[in-house]
C-alpha cells in the first residue's frame, strides 16, 4: 500500500513540475504578444508564423515529453513492484526449504529408529503405536515436501492482516 501512495505522490509532483515548465514558454509568448507587439495583428506574416510555430512545438514537446517520462516512471514502479514480489517469494522459499530441512532430518532419524524398534518388538500393541507414530512422521514429511516444492504460494487471510499459505491451492 505504501508503494501505491508513493506512486500517486510522484505522479502529482511530476504533473506539477511539467505544468510549471509549460507556463514559462506560455508567459514568454503572452509577454511578446501583449507587451512588445501590443496587438494580435502582429501575428500576421512571418514573425507571427514563427511565434505560433515555436509555441506549438514547445507545447507539443512538453505534452509528448510528459507522456514519455511518465511512461518511464510507471515502468520503474512496475519493476520495483515485481522486484519486491520476487524478493518476498524468495524469502518464503528460503524459509520453507530451511524449515523442511530442519524438520525432515529429525523425522528421518525417528523413522529409522522406529523401524529398528518394530523389528525388535513382537508385541502387537507396541507395533500399532509405532505404526501411528510412523504415519504421523510421514504426514509431517509430506507437508514439508509440499512446502519445499511451492513455486507460487497462494495466501489465505485468516483474520485481519494475518494470512497463511494454502497448500492445497498453491502450486
Amino acid at each position: 500500500m505504501e508503494l501505491k501512495k508513493l506512486e500517486e505522490k510522484t505522479k502529482r509532483d511530476f504533473n506539477n513540475a511539467v505544468s510549471l515548465m509549460a507556463i514559462i514558454p506560455l508567459l514568454v509568448f503572452v509577454y511578446l504578444i501583449g507587451g512588445k507587439i501590443a496587438s494580435l495583428s502582429a501575428l500576421n506574416g512571418e514573425v507571427g508564423y514563427i511565434l505560433l510555430t515555436v509555441m506549438a512545438i514547445v507545447l507539443t514537446g512538453i505534452f509528448l515529453g510528459k507522456q514519455t517520462l511518465w511512461g518511464l516512471v510507471s515502468q520503474i514502479f512496475r519493476m520495483q513492484n515485481e522486484l519486491l514480489e520476487k524478493n518476498r517469494l524468495s524469502a518464503i522459499t528460503e524459509t520453507v526449504l530451511t524449515l523442511g530441512h530442519e524438520i525432515n532430518n529429525p523425522l528421518l532419524a525417528m523413522q529409522g529408529n522406529l523401524s529398528s524398534l518394530e523389528e525388535e518388538l513382537a508385541n502387537s500393541l507396541a507395533k500399532e503405536k509405532i505404526s501411528k507414530i510412523r504415519s504421523h512422521c510421514e504426514r509431517i514429511m509430506e507437508v514439508t515436501n509440499k512446502l519445499s516444492s511451492l513455486a507460487k504460494p497462494v495466501s489465505e487471510k485468516i483474520s485481519g492482516e494475518h494470512s497463511i499459505i494454502n497448500l492445497s491451492d498453491s502450486r
